[in-house]
């Protein structure tokens, strides 16, 4: 068996895994949340690390915003409870992510990201975009047209393309 024919048989099943946000899987948490995060926090470390550090809540607090923002923005769009809110891990796993990364004794994990340079931003930024893409759908059409089925916006367009937009 190739490596793209173990892929093939591995994405989906880690993509449509039972873990998601709250009771709503819309998205999937199990795989995209700990790549987003690291993703974040390897970037925001190599901002901080060019522009000069904040304080720790400081740097935390930007880094829940960069992760969470458009969840945040489409729920409450919609009417619905925070995501974030609703899982008892999502927040603390952001902050291991982003601990490890800023914050581990001799920047180690950071060092080891950077070792690799452009090829771990190339891998980063792929997989997150998958994911987001992945979102996209999950999160903007199909939250829409699924979890608000039967009103009024459950078939609006603009409704699906701005909140997709805004995940």
């Amino acid at each position: 068996m190739t490596i793209f024919e173990t892929a093939a048989q591995t994405v989906p099943s880690l993509l449509f895994s039972d873990l998601s946000m709250g009771s709503v899987p819309y998205f999937p948490v199990t795989f995209a949340l700990a790549i987003h995060s690291l993703r974040v926090a390897y970037d925001l470390k190599k901002t901080f690390f060019s522009t000069g550090h904040l304080s720790f809540w400081q740097e935390s607090f930007v880094m829940m915003v960069y992760s969470f923002g458009g969840s945040a923005v489409a729920a409450l769009l919609l009417g619905l409870p925070q995501p974030w809110l609703e899982s008892n891990f999502l927040v603390p796993l952001n902050f291991a992510v982003y601990w490890l990364v800023a914050y581990m004794p001799g920047d180690l994990l950071f060092n080891a990201l950077q070792q690799f340079g452009p090829y771990t931003d190339l891998v980063l930024m792929t997989i997150d975009g998958l994911v987001k893409g992945y979102s996209i759908s999950t999160g903007g059409v199909d939250l829409v047209a699924v979890t608000l089925k039967g009103s009024a916006i459950s078939t609006s367009l603009i409704a699906m393309v701005t909140i997709g937009t805004v995940v």
